[in-house]
């Protein structure tokens, strides 16, 4: 095999979790390469990028055991040998605690090519966000960076405490959630008094962000009560006490909460977007998926002859307005189809996925339902007018029947299906491992799937956690199951919901005792 017949490996990292810090490198080479490996704290932000390239995660993932380092050196240079390009993914910096250095040797021991493509540490991430400056004249020279985590071999020794202690300078310790208190302990024991300065920063640099500030003597407590999870680093020194008055990082009203989202891939980005300006930390769980018409080319059919005898047109979804769209495309047609026509949109995202394609809707009613769809087109419509409304199939009709019943011409058009997405036991588990604050629902056919799955694997949504919906017909679907909706949006669309959400944390409702705000000091 020639050096040309293999594939190069980018050993890439993703930084500490906001997509904004990743580097332009890091960018092109998640939409570039042939399959991209990502380590388990690679942040759902960051995957959400990743585009084309095919996704192989290596590290505990829907509730499977971890991938050993061996297993990882083999499978990306069985990747290279058959000529893929591979990323290899790592949260912060690949030569930070990433194990680079063990990839780079297998690597260059089977003579696979290699790039290195370094990334923001969690280690000065997690300060800068915290407004801790890990030098500061006067105060200390330097920092120390070291693993909370102890060494794979049973018989490696542990981190010298005793002698960092001694250093007089900032500690910054990696990898510290499940370590807390002995790494605590340890250090007071060295010699550190209990009142030195020190926080512990969850989820640095994401909407999710949690920092509590605290006496190292109270630290390994307040963190075991507040809950920190990983990734969380330890910062410790004397620089610590000036991040009071150089935080610049403002607490978010969802800051800490968790949100699942069940809506499709191509609604998860905005939503999401939305959320985490809230300060809400995101998981996306899609329990449907938009899916072609098996008869496409039936649609297609129909759809052009229906085009030259309708004079509305009414779209209920943004996934209408895609598939309609798609399939004009498909018949070498564009906007101008549509162009002897008046458009109805149900609301605000319809109307935006038309604006897309040139057109700017006529008819965009006051709530965004389907009754009130009706209600401002009978105030418009004429005995001549002939209706045409895209739907999904086994969508609700009621657009249709109540035209009907008005004695207006109507044609209904399914122009897409949506189907549950396969949601097996051990991804179930993986999601829920950690309780969601909220799980967000946006229609009834999101609400059947999800549950169904649950039912199937004998598993329970925990009591703490509150749902939310995007308007009447969905709420109607999770309390006919006897569950209780939370947060409605009003107006219905996703900002609606942001809404919903960020009122009902407002009220006080949605705090436990174990709850912390983004940045606590004490």
């Amino acid at each position: 095999m020639t050096e040309s017949s293999t594939g190069t490996v980018y050993l890439v990292g993703a930084g500490p979790g906001d997509p904004g810090l990743l580097t332009l490198r890091a960018r092109e080479l998640l939409r570039s390469v042939d399959a991209v490996l990502p380590d388990g704290l690679v942040s759902e932000e960051v995957l959400a990028l990743i585009d084309g390239p095919e996704l192989i995660p290596v590290s505990k993932r829907y509730g499977s055991t971890s991938t050993t380092q061996a297993e990882i050196d083999t499978l990306v240079i069985n990747l290279a040998r058959d000529g893929k390009s591979v990323c290899r993914l790592k949260g912060g910096d690949p030569m930070v605690f990433g194990r680079a250095g063990e990839e780079m040797r297998a690597l260059s021991a089977d003579g696979i090519s290699y790039e290195i493509v370094p990334g923001v540490s969690s280690a000065t991430a997690a300060a800068a966000y915290a407004g801790i400056p890990l030098t500061l004249r006067g105060v200390t020279a330097g920092f120390v960076c070291v693993t909370g985590h102890r060494a794979s071999a049973d018989d490696s020794p542990d981190t010298d405490w005793a002698a960092l202690a001694k250093l007089k300078q900032t500690l910054v310790i990696l990898m510290v959630a499940t370590r807390i208190d002995p790494i605590a302990e340890a250090l007071l024991d060295a010699g550190l008094a209990p009142t030195t300065p020190s926080a512990i920063v969850e989820n640095a640099s994401l909407p999710g962000q949690r920092t509590i500030i605290s006496p190292l003597g109270d630290i390994a407590a307040r963190s075991r009560v507040s809950g920190i999870r990983t990734p969380a680093v330890l910062i410790v020194g004397d620089a610590v006490a000036h991040s009071r008055d150089l935080q610049w990082v403002p607490i978010r009203p969802l800051a800490g909460q968790r949100v699942l989202l069940t809506t499709p891939p191509t609604a998860t980005a905005e939503l999401r977007s939305l959320l985490g300006a809230a300060g809400a930390s995101v998981v996306a769980l899609p329990t449907i998926q938009v899916e072609p018409l098996t008869d496409q080319a039936g649609f297609a059919s129909t759809l052009k002859e229906r085009l030259g005898e309708s004079s509305w047109a009414v779209f209920a979804s943004r996934s209408g307005v895609d598939a309609v769209f798609r399939t004009l495309n498909e018949l070498n047609l564009d906007a101008r189809a549509f162009g002897g026509f008046q458009i109805a949109a149900l609301g605000t995202g319809t109307a935006r996925a038309l604006h897309a394609h040139g057109i700017t809707p006529d008819l965009l009613p006051e709530k965004f339902v389907s009754e009130s769809v009706v209600d401002a087109l009978l105030q418009q419509l004429s005995a001549d007018d002939r209706v045409l409304v895209f739907g999904a199939v086994g969508g609700r009709t009621v657009i249709r029947d109540r035209l009907i019943e008005a004695g207006i011409a109507v044609t209904r058009l399914d122009a897409y299906r949506t189907v549950p997405a396969p949601l097996p036991t051990d991804l179930l588990e993986y999601t829920l491992e950690r309780p969601p604050d909220w799980v967000i629902f946006t229609s009834p056919s999101a609400v059947k799937s999800l549950f169904s799955a649950l039912d199937r694997a004998s598993i329970s949504l925990p009591s703490a956690t509150h749902l939310a919906c995007i308007g009447p017909i969905t709420t109607t679907a999770i309390e006919a199951r006897g569950l209780t909706v939370s947060a409605i949006a009003e107006p219905h669309t996703y900002a609606g919901l942001v809404t919903a959400l960020v009122n009902f944390a407002a009220s006080g409702d949605n705090q436990s005792p174990e709850s912390e705000p983004s940045s606590v000091q004490t």
